[in-house]
């Protein structure tokens, strides 16, 4: 695993919002008197993250705070240099920048050319990203419903209706999935997602590296993981591959 030593984020670089895969709005995200440091942002976060889960306050759209500061950061090569670590003999590496273990995890993702994440969910309020180099694709899923599923297996089978519902009369995890919408991200561009909003995994897909940055409120230790999208899910342990700067070894 070795460090990577050119990402930064381009000083007057356009950040462009994303809400549910649609552009929203455009703002300027280089250094002024209102872009804040890496460190800035992990000092404002716990505040920030109080505020928007207030009642009444959307999580993903125009008016999100944490979209916001997150539009905001500034990125150098000082901030970025100690947590960016890449294995490309992996799809990915996931570096701990902060955590307080109670509202927040905020990782630098490192991406592998090519390669991609499993499908997966995500058991909190939502993870926001923000593209910090090169580009990544995102492709959301839902779960086909029963009724769904039936009514395709009426088309092509002559099982009966109450073969296919006992069939499918079980967790929730046992269900396929199937895509419902796919966007690629540039350099600069925020976007979020919960599991109202669907399942996703991320991706590569162009033959350079690509580094993002992550935000999941609050932590947690595992979740649900699809390595195929009309298979069973499971539970897995998240895990990171450097913590505070430092290599962990598994």
């Amino acid at each position: 695993m070795e460090e990577v030593n050119a990402i930064v984020a381009n000083p007057a670089e356009t950040a462009t919002v994303v809400c549910s895969g649609v552009h929203v709005f455009q703002a300027n995200v280089g250094h002024t008197d209102e872009t804040l440091t890496l460190q800035e942002l992990v000092n404002e976060l716990p505040d920030t993250i109080a505020k928007q889960n207030q009642p009444g306050t959307s999580h993903g759209c125009s008016g999100d705070r944490i979209l916001d500061l997150l539009r905001r950061v500034h990125l150098d090569m000082d901030d970025l240099h100690r947590y960016a670590f890449i294995d490309y003999d992996r799809k990915y590496t996931r570096n701990l920048i902060a955590t307080d273990n109670e509202t927040y995890t905020l990782l630098l993702l490192c991406w592998s050319p090519g390669r991609a994440s499993p499908i997966h969910d995500h058991p909190c309020d939502g993870c926001w990203m923000r593209v910090i180099h090169g580009q990544v694709c995102e492709c959301r899923y839902k779960e086909v419903e029963q009724q769904e599923q039936q009514q395709s297996a009426n088309k092509n089978s002559d099982s009966s209706s109450s073969h296919c519902c006992e069939a499918r009369t079980t967790h929730g995890d046992d269900l396929p999935l199937e895509c419902t919408h796919s966007e690629t991200y540039q350099q600069g561009q925020v976007a979020f997602i919960n599991d109202f909003l669907g399942y996703h995994k991320i991706s590569n897909p162009s033959s350079e590296l690509a580094v993002t940055l992550h935000l999941y409120c609050p932590p947690f230790d595992e979740c649900r993981v699809w390595l195929d999208q009309n298979e069973h899910s499971c539970r897995t342990k998240v895990h990171y591959d450097s913590a505070n700067g430092n290599l962990l070894l598994h």
